[in-house]
């Protein structure tokens, strides 16, 4: 632009391309049922090159969300309750969207996919012990092996502290320790 901020033109991306004419995959959840990284690569690899055609050169996936509560609304958008499953989907994911030149945006940092009540936007409980050992996790291993170049902050807290606000949560880990170098 005239600011000099670059123009990254994106789409959701969770089960292919979701713009006219796109190819649809299954749900997350039915991905993560596959129990195969492999497959799934393949998959963000076809629709990455249908992302390309369209001139998308970001997608808004994949969702690292652990979902415990089957109430929250989005339970199909996640790999399902296992972090190890959802760290192998998702490193592989945007694999395959990387490889075709297309951004991945892994969302939602952190700890979004069991709020309280099933909620969409309610907190989610927990301590620190579950925070790294399982909220962290997906996001650990997949921006260990993928360096995506954004994340999607969480618009829900953590123990009642907003994530987004927290500079413990953005800063301190995800740029810290996490070493996470991109966009927010």
């Amino acid at each position: 632009t005239r600011l000099g901020i670059p123009l990254v033109t994106a789409a959701e991306g969770i089960q292919g391309i979701l713009q006219n004419e796109c190819t649809l995959f299954p749900h997350a959840l039915a991905q993560g049922s596959t129990f195969n990284p492999a497959l799934i690569q393949r998959m963000t690899e076809a629709a990455g090159e249908e992302a390309r055609v369209i001139g998308i050169r970001q997608v808004l996936s994949p969702v690292l969300d652990i979902t415990r509560d089957l109430r929250w609304g989005r339970v199909e958008e996640t790999f399902g309750e296992d972090p190890f499953l959802i760290a192998e989907m998702g490193i592989h994911f945007v694999k395959g969207y990387q490889k075709q030149g297309v951004a991945c945006m892994p969302k939602h940092f952190v700890a979004h996919g069991t709020p309280t009540g099933g909620l969409n936007c309610a907190s989610v409980s927990g301590g620190e012990r579950d925070l790294r050992s399982l909220y962290l996790y997906p996001f650990q291993k997949v921006i260990a092996a993928t360096n995506p170049k954004a994340v999607m902050s969480a618009y829900s807290a953590y123990d009642g502290v907003a994530t987004s606000g927290s500079s413990y949560y953005m800063t301190d880990i995800l740029r810290g320790e996490l070493g996470f170098g991109g966009y927010v």
